[in-house]
């Protein structure tokens, strides 16, 4: 049996990592507000709707479609074509004349 060689080029297995050196005085306690019970109000205000997505749905729910379509917003932009598309459009046509 023989040993494997060595190549030099290759890069090391193992990182050495740099661990910060540790003060010698104790960690600065964090401090909370003593707990209090939330209210139903603060629940609801603080509840989170589910998330609708176009692409993801792994439970299968069903979603009606003014929901689907009301989740991306792309119906309450108007569509604005410029004056240059025109002009694109019509040197296009003019070349293939």
């Amino acid at each position: 049996m023989m040993e494997k060689p060595v190549d030099p080029l290759e890069p090391p297995k193992f990182r050495h990592k740099h661990v910060p050196k540790a003060s010698g005085e104790p960690p600065v306690p964090v401090l909370h507000s003593p707990p209090r019970p939330v209210s139903f109000a603060d629940k609801k205000e603080w509840s989170i709707p589910p998330c609708i997505s176009q692409f993801k749905n792994p439970k299968g729910y069903t979603i009606p479609l003014d929901k689907r379509e009301g989740v991306d917003g792309r119906r309450l932009q108007d569509v604005q074509v410029s004056e240059n598309f025109a002009h694109l459009h019509d040197a296009l046509h003019a070349a293939l004349l």
